[in-house]
């Protein structure tokens, strides 16, 4: 499958499109074009999008002079492009969520720093209710600490994170030639595109020497001790769930 980058103002949404792009849906997609970039690259035929209007439409809000597409195979009929636009789409309508598991992963996000608002979850119903804490504690007591074991060899600290993104941000920026303080603010930004990979990062802390597991901590990149967190802004287990919970019932 060829990958190649094409103009964005040279491609059409497709005219018979059945799947409908509201002002939310639009916004978690661009929230994740923001996020993450492009993952996937549109289908297109000639420069109609078959799979993907609403990744252009949003593409097109951020400004976005180029995007990435692949072209379905030329031999493809009309139906044959047709129908694979409506099974792009209803396939994953058919998957459901696990509202315990996805409870978990939201909180965890949070845990994390990351915000998880443009993924528009919070109108998802029937999330599990936060637990029940006393006025004046606000954070429960009731956790268990993580253990951090080692499960198998040290990963290489490249291992850890993927830069790339905020690189060619960096990049940009700086072949601008703006002014200083504007160029220090843009580059300072650019860090928040650093995407780390939690797995690896608690493997690499599992090997790593004391002082470096206390900058590990330090930096939030793991959690050992919660009222350390608390103090320092990292933990807000229950904020974050009562807020998903409010948007829900609100909605």
């Amino acid at each position: 499958m060829d990958i190649i980058s094409v103009p964005v103002s040279s491609l059409r949404s497709d005219p018979n499109n059945a799947r409908l792009h509201g002002p939310e849906n639009l916004a978690a997609i661009a929230g994740s074009l923001s996020a993450f970039g492009q993952r996937t690259p549109l289908r297109v035929r000639g420069d109609v999008v078959i799979a993907g209007n609403g990744t252009l439409e949003a593409a097109i809000s951020l400004g976005w002079e180029t995007i990435e597409v692949t072209q379905v195979p030329a031999d493809w009929s009309d139906e044959q492009a047709r129908a694979y636009a409506l099974a792009d789409n209803r396939t994953s309508e058919l998957a459901e969520w696990d509202l315990e598991v996805l409870s978990d992963q939201l909180v965890s996000l949070e845990l994390a720093d990351f915000d998880v608002d443009f993924l528009s979850f919070a109108n998802l119903p029937n999330l599990p209710e936060s637990p029940e804490l006393d006025d004046d504690d606000i954070y429960t007591d009731k956790i268990t600490n993580l253990i951090y074991e080692i499960k198998g060899d040290r990963p290489s600290v490249l291992e850890l994170y993927d830069d790339a993104k905020s690189c060619r941000l960096r990049a940009d920026i700086v072949q601008a030639k703006l002014p200083v303080d504007v160029e220090a603010f843009l580059v300072a930004a650019t860090y928040r595109h650093v995407v780390f990979n939690y797995e690896r990062v608690a493997e690499f802390y599992a090997h790593a020497d004391e002082q470096t597991q206390k900058l590990f901590e330090d930096s939030a990149l793991v959690i050992i001790d919660y009222d350390d967190a608390i103090r320092q802004g990292f933990v807000r287990v229950n904020d974050a769930i009562d807020r998903l919970q409010k948007s829900a019932q609100d909605d």
